[in-house]
Order: structure tokens, then C-alpha cells, then sequence
């Protein structure tokens, strides 16, 4: 039977029943106005717009229990799904983009955190090589104190402190990888 000629009762009561033939016909009927809409929601997105109304026409036809008075309220149900799935779409991208820029920020830091602790854990190793009052020196210099205040707290003049820290200096740069070394020298400096 032709659309034209099956009567709008007609074409409900089918599709409520979930008639092949009648659910086919509203969506021959209904699809191209439907698909300017999705496509104008969606444009600029990855979404097919075709996709979106074959999903909710599909949902519709497993969900037996949803009929309708008329033809109008089947297409209004339709709009009012693409425009549901549109916003779930914008909800979904929103959050995605969130965590997204959250993960990489975290990983980031972490990668900081693993470089940042390899580095103090190298540099520590090569502080324990040095003869321990030249270590002392050291540690106290990269635990931020200046030349005065070492030369204070391990009773030694601040000429003496300040050669150790670099007797220390001249031995590790013997000792370390030039990029361990340059990473030592920034910290001291």
C-alpha cells in the first residue's frame, strides 16, 4: 500500500503495533526533515546524523510499551530524542575533554615527580662518594643555605666552606654523566 494512500489512523495504529510496514513509512515519511535537524545539531562533530536517527527509531521499536495518539506526537517523541542525544553528545564531549586535559596534566606532573626523584636519588649516590665533610658542605648548599650560614652551623670559616663546596664540585663533576652534573650545577647555583 501506498503512503499516500494508507490513512494517518491507519499509519498509527500500525506503527504502534510495531508494524514493519507502517514503522518503515514514518521513517520514509518523517526522515528527511529529521536528518536537516540532526545534521544542523551535530554539524562539526564526528556524529553520523543518520546513526542518530536509526538509534532512536530502533529504540522506539523495542520499546513496545510507547505508543502514541497521533502521528504529530511520534515526531515531536523523535525531535525531542535527537535533541536529547545531542546534549548527552555535548555532556559526553565536556567531561571527556575535562579528563582528558586532567590526565595529561597528572601525567605530566607524575613524569616531573619520576624525573625529579631519579635526579635527587643520582645526585644523593654521588654526594656519598665524597669525603664526608665536602658532602656535608654540599648537602647543606642544595638544602638552600648560603656560604655564611654553612660556615655557622658546621663551625668552619666561610673561606673554608667555600672550598670544600667546590673541592666537592671538581670530584662529582669527575664522577657524574655530564647531564647528571649540569643538573647539579643548576640546583647549586
Amino acid at each position: 500500500m501506498d503512503m499516500a494512500n494508507k490513512e494517518p489512523l491507519q499509519l498509527l495504529l500500525g506503527f504502534n503495533r510495531r508494524d514493519q510496514t507502517a514503522f518503515g513509512e514514518l521513517y520514509t515519511l518523517y526522515y528527511d526533515e529529521l536528518f536537516i535537524f540532526t545534521n544542523n545539531l551535530f554539524r562539526g562533530t564526528e556524529v553520523d546524523s543518520y546513526d542518530i536517527i536509526h538509534d532512536i527509531f530502533m529504540k522506539l521499536w523495542q520499546s513496545e510499551h510507547v505508543v502514541f495518539e497521533d502521528l504529530i506526537n511520534i515526531k515531536a517523541y523523535i525531535y525531542v530524542s535527537i535533541k536529547n542525544s545531542f546534549k548527552s553528545y555535548i555532556t559526553h564531549k565536556k567531561y571527556v575533554n575535562t579528563h582528558s586535559s586532567e590526565l595529561i596534566a597528572d601525567s605530566d606532573y607524575l613524569v616531573t615527580q619520576i624525573i625529579e626523584s631519579e635526579t635527587f636519588s643520582l645526585i644523593n649516590q654521588a654526594i656519598n662518594i665524597l669525603p664526608k665533610d665536602c658532602a656535608e658542605v654540599l648537602r647543606l648548599h642544595l638544602d638552600g643555605w648560603d656560604i655564611k650560614e654553612i660556615a655557622t652551623m658546621v663551625g668552619k670559616s666561610e673561606r673554608t666552606v667555600y672550598n670544600k663546596k667546590y673541592e666537592a664540585i671538581g670530584i662529582l663533576k669527575k664522577k657524574l654523566s655530564k647531564e647528571i652534573f649540569e643538573v647539579l650545577i643548576f640546583l647549586i647555583n
